[in-house]
C-alpha cells in the first residue's frame, strides 16, 4: 500500500512539473508577439515617441515608453492577438517608467473569433475589475480566477493616475504555435528547380526559413509551381510563415494558394469558412522579413503545398508551418526511431512481405502467427511471429519486403519477443522458491529459447531488384548484427545504414551458427528460431 501511495504521489508530481513548465510568458516582452498582432483603440498622436502600440511591450529597453490612448476617458482599450487558441493563466501589468502616469483598474474580454467577446467575471458574475498598478515602476503579476482559451484578448482601461500608460505581458500555455519545419524530419519537393549543374542554390532544400538562400523554379515553367513541404506525420497546423529568397536578388512570392494531404494523392485547397473558391494569402513585401498568416480554420495534415501565383522579379520563396506538435502516440503506419523523436511514416507498413521468395500464409504453431504480422502496425500489444530455419530454404531464412518504389533507406528496426528484458528476471529471481519459472514469464517453450542462442547474425540489405545478386553483397549491405555481447538477443535491434541505400526491396538474412560434423568434416548451420514482433524503415 505504501508503495501504490508513494507511485501516485510520484505521478501527481511529475503531471504538476508538466503543467507549471507549459505555463509561460507568451512573447509580448521577447518579441515573438509581433507589432502587427498589438493593436488599440487610439494612442496619444501628440507623443508618438513615447506611446505607440508596440511599446506595451514589458522590460522594454526605453524607460519612459508605454502605450497611452489618446483621450482620458475609460474603456480605451488595447488588443493582443496571440494567432492561436491559448490557455491563459495570468497577466502582468506595469506603468510607464520615467513619469507619474499608469493604470489602476482595468476589465479584460477575450475572443476566439473576434466576433464573439465575454468579459471575465467575478464569482457572482459580474465584471470582474481588475486593480493595477500603484505606481509607474513595480510589476504586478495577477492569476485568472479560472485559465481559459482565447485567441484575442482586450485590456479596458477604467481607471488610471494622471494619465493612462500601461506596459504588459500575458502568462498561458501556447501549446499550437511551435515551428514544425525542421531538419532531418521535414522534407521539401517541388514542382521543378534549376538544373542539376546550378544545385549550389535554388533547390527545394534550400526552403528552409533559417537557410539563407531559398526555392526558386525554373524560368521556364511559370505556370502550375509549387512548393510542397512533408512533415513526416499528420500535424494540427495553425499558420503559414513564408520569406523571399536571402543569397541573391529582390525575389519573394506576393501571392499563393494553400492545398493539404495526408497522402499526397487527396489535396484538399484551403478556404475560409463559408467559401467555395480557394483563398488567395498575400505574401511577402520583402526578401528579409517573414510573413505568418494565422488561419481561421487550422486542419491537420501531413502534406502542405504552396501555389504561388504572382511573385517579384522571380518566383523564389523560403516557407515555414506552425501548429501543434504532435506528442501522443503515432497514428497506424508511423513510428518514433528514438522515444523522445518526432514520429515518422514506417516505409515497410502494409507492403507486400515475402520468405524466401514465397508469397503464402505461414504457420508456424498453434498460434497462427503469419508473416503479415511483422508489418501490421501493431506493436502494442504486439502479435509476432516465429522465423524457424527448418522451414526455409537452405535453412537460411531470408524476409523480402517490397516498398513498391525506390526510396533512400537510412535504417531498418526489427522489434523482437521480449525474452530478456531485466524486469522479467528480476520477477524469476524474487520468485525463485515458489512454482515461477522462466519458461512461463517468456512465453517460449524450453526448445524456442535455447534455439534463439544458435542464430549467429541478421543483415539487412537494400536493393532496386527483387534478388540479391551476391556480387553486390557490399554495396547493397546496410547493417548487420552479430552474437557478440548478445546484441542479437535484444528486444529492439536498430541497424542504421552507415550510407543511405536508394532501393524498393529491403532484405533480412538470418544465418545460423556454422559448425562442422565430426565424420564428414561438413560445414553446416544449426538449426534456430527467431521472433519476430514487427519491422520498422525510414527514410
Amino acid at each position: 500500500m505504501v508503495t501504490v501511495l508513494l507511485l501516485f504521489c510520484v505521478l501527481d508530481f511529475h503531471i504538476q512539473i508538466i503543467n507549471a513548465a507549459c505555463s509561460v510568458p507568451l512573447g509580448l516582452s521577447t518579441g515573438e508577439i509581433k507589432d502587427w498582432q498589438i493593436t488599440a483603440s487610439s494612442i496619444d498622436e501628440q507623443r508618438k515617441e513615447q506611446c505607440q502600440t508596440h511599446y506595451i511591450r514589458l522590460y522594454s529597453n526605453s524607460n519612459n515608453r508605454a502605450w497611452c490612448p489618446r483621450i482620458d476617458q475609460p474603456h480605451q482599450w488595447i488588443q493582443i492577438d496571440l494567432g492561436t487558441p491559448t490557455k491563459l493563466h495570468g497577466f502582468m501589468t506595469q506603468g510607464r517608467p520615467g513619469s507619474r502616469e499608469w493604470i489602476t483598474s482595468l476589465l479584460i474580454s477575450h475572443s476566439l473569433d473576434y466576433y464573439q467577446w465575454n468579459y471575465i467575471t467575478d464569482s457572482d458574475g459580474d465584471q470582474n475589475i481588475f486593480t493595477a498598478n500603484h505606481d509607474a515602476v513595480s510589476i504586478r503579476y495577477q492569476y485568472f480566477r479560472i485559465p481559459f482559451n482565447a485567441r484575442f484578448i482586450r485590456f479596458h482601461i477604467v481607471s488610471w493616475h494622471l494619465h493612462p500608460s500601461l506596459r504588459l505581458e500575458l502568462v498561458g500555455c501556447q501549446e499550437c504555435n511551435k515551428p514544425l519545419v525542421f531538419a532531418p524530419y521535414t522534407r521539401f519537393s517541388a514542382s521543378s528547380s534549376v538544373p542539376t549543374r546550378f544545385r549550389a542554390t535554388c533547390q527545394p532544400r534550400d526552403a528552409f526559413l533559417l537557410s539563407n538562400k531559398g526555392w526558386c523554379a525554373r524560368y521556364k515553367q511559370i505556370t502550375e509551381n509549387w512548393l510542397q513541404i512533408d512533415i513526416g506525420h499528420p500535424t494540427r497546423i495553425t499558420a503559414l510563415v513564408t520569406k523571399g529568397r536571402g543569397d541573391r536578388g529582390e525575389q519573394w512570392v506576393t501571392k499563393y494558394i494553400l492545398a493539404f494531404s495526408n497522402d499526397s494523392r487527396l489535396w484538399v485547397y484551403y478556404n475560409d469558412a463559408r467559401r467555395t473558391v480557394p483563398k488567395i494569402f498575400n505574401g511577402n513585401y520583402d526578401k528579409s522579413l517573414e510573413r505568418i498568416h494565422y488561419l481561421n480554420q487550422p486542419f491537420t495534415a501531413r502534406f502542405v503545398r504552396f501555389f504561388p501565383k504572382e511573385w517579384n522579379n522571380r518566383l523564389s520563396m523560403r516557407a515555414g508551418l506552425l501548429g501543434c506538435p504532435h506528442m501522443s502516440s503515432c497514428c497506424l503506419g508511423y513510428f518514433r526511431v528514438q522515444p523522445e523523436t518526432p514520429c515518422v511514416e514506417n516505409l515497410v507498413h502494409r507492403k507486400s512481405i515475402s520468405l524466401n521468395d514465397l508469397t503464402q500464409t505461414l504457420v508456424y504453431s498453434s498460434q497462427q502467427t503469419i508473416l503479415s504480422y511483422l508489418i501490421d502496425g501493431y506493436d502494442s500489444p504486439s502479435r509476432c511471429t516465429t522465423i524457424d530455419s527448418t522451414r526455409c530454404k537452405n535453412g537460411e531464412p531470408h524476409v523480402i519486403i517490397d516498398l513498391n518504389r525506390n526510396y533512400y533507406i537510412h535504417g531498418v528496426i526489427i522489434q523482437q519477443l521480449d525474452t530478456c528484458n531485466k524486469k522479467v528476471l528480476l520477477l524469476v529471481f524474487q520468485k525463485k522458491k515458489t512454482s515461477f519459472s522462466f519458461i512461463l514469464v517468456s512465453h517460449l517453450s524450453q526448445d524456442d529459447y535455447l534455439s534463439r542462442l544458435q542464430l549467429d547474425r541478421i543483415i539487412v540489405y537494400v536493393t532496386l531488384d527483387m534478388y540479391l545478386d551476391s556480387n553486390k553483397y557490399n554495396k547493397a549491405q546496410c547493417s548487420l548484427v552479430t552474437r557478440k555481447n548478445y546484441g542479437i538477443l535484444s528486444q529492439r535491434i536498430h541497424l542504421q545504414c552507415q550510407t543511405p541505400i536508394m532501393g524498393r526491396f529491403i532484405h533480412i538474412q538470418l544465418l545460423g551458427i556454422r559448425t562442422i560434423t565430426n565424420r564428414t568434416q561438413t560445414r553446416f548451420s544449426l538449426p534456430f528460431k527467431a521472433h519476430f514482433c514487427e519491422i520498422y524503415a525510414y527514410n
